[in-house]
């Protein structure tokens, strides 16, 4: 523990000076968490964004924390876009992740999502029809899920066999 900021330990001192019994909890230092985004953005080449993906953490001290330092947030589902909106810093977002439904993806659209990472050919028609209802044109991003060669195949199934994450090469042929 001795390698903890003093912030830390000072929080862990409180949590136990307050409670008698096991206690579980978790505590931020935000203010090492923004010196380290800062530190990040300042890394990154020109012309490279970073968003920040809620589903790591979607706290509210975290959001406020990171929102004036990235670019924007990457959700996975509607529940996170609730979060954004409870956000006191506005910032572009992209939706993305397999299983996203229509009420999701009607709530992306009223809140003026950026862009939508297309997972699937049914995506594709269901979307559209919602902006169509919504009035919208809308940004997508297309995941395609490749056929690798053998000795490219890979244990990870994020590509090379049919997975939920992206259109399967073999559906967009002749498309």
């Amino acid at each position: 523990m001795d390698k903890l900021p003093a912030t830390v330990l000072a929080a862990i001192d409180d949590a136990r000076t307050q409670h008698t019994d096991p206690l579980a909890l978790f505590i931020y230092d935000l203010d090492a968490l923004k010196q380290h985004v800062t530190q990040v953005m300042a890394a990154l080449p020109k012309g490279v964004e970073l968003y920040y993906a809620i589903k790591a953490n979607s706290e509210p001290q975290i959001l406020a924390t990171v929102a004036p330092l990235v670019h924007g947030f990457e959700i996975s589902s509607g529940g996170e876009i609730d979060r954004l909106q409870a956000c006191p810093t506005r910032k572009p977002f992209i939706f993305s992740g397999p299983g996203k439904l229509d009420s999701d993806l009607r709530s992306a659209l009223e809140n003026q999502v950026e862009a939508i990472h297309i997972e699937s050919l049914n995506e594709i028609v269901r979307l559209q029809r919602l902006a169509l209802e919504a009035g919208r044109v809308q940004d997508v991003l297309l995941r395609i899920n490749p056929q690798l060669p053998s000795p490219l195949s890979s244990k990870l199934a994020m590509a090379g066999t049919a997975t939920p994450f992206g259109i399967d090469e073999s559906e967009l042929a002749g498309r």
